[in-house]
């Protein structure tokens, strides 16, 4: 039978072993000893002497509990929210969302990138084709990344753009053409 050389613990039960260790005077070493006898269903002779030996070298490594899903709820109430008043919808904060939330949330995400991603998609998707993503699945999931990095095509200063309205109020230049920002 193979016998392991290390023990993984998890750390509320460290916390319990430090204390009965303490309690006991006594070591990991001999905790493990007797788990492994235990493990390996009795002691007895060579048995005992080969138990002793890989207690003696054993490592003792502290794996962190499996954290439970955090609780985003409110997050995700505000991120919905958003959503819903930049694209006139209303949808439910429901599981299904507060998965994809939590888990670009994992990544490191903020709500103001999840903002971000709402403003720029509702900018560039609203009254077209591709109105019909903008629900939580399309701009929360796997392309999230992307679109809060998308270079925004919309810009509102172009400088190769003439304020027509402007352009038509101002004033004629000398020549009698109207010369503003540098256009005719």
């Amino acid at each position: 039978m193979k016998v392991p050389k290390t023990f993984r613990i998890d750390p509320e039960i460290l916390k319990k072993l430090n204390t009965f260790c303490a309690s006991q005077d006594r070591t990991y070493t001999w905790v493990i000893e007797k788990a492994l006898v235990a493990y390996i269903g009795g002691a007895g002779g060579a048995q005992t002497k080969q138990v002793a030996t890989v207690a003696k070298n054993a490592t003792v490594e502290v794996v962190a509990k499996k954290e439970s899903k955090p609780k985003n709820d409110s997050s995700c109430e505000e991120i919905i929210s958003y959503l819903n008043s930049a694209i006139g919808k209303n949808f439910k904060c429901g599981e299904p969302y507060k998965v994809l939330i939590r888990a670009r949330m994992k990544e490191g995400y903020s709500l103001s990138d999840f903002k971000s991603v709402i403003d720029k998609k509702a900018k560039d998707w609203l009254g077209s084709d591709s109105a019909k993503y903008l629900r939580p699945q399309t701009l929360f999931g796997t392309k999230f990344d992307a679109y809060l990095n998308q270079v925004d095509t919309h810009s509102t200063e172009d400088s190769n753009q003439v304020d027509l309205e402007a352009w038509l109020n101002s004033e004629p230049d000398q020549s009698g053409e109207v010369f503003e920002n540098g256009h005719y």
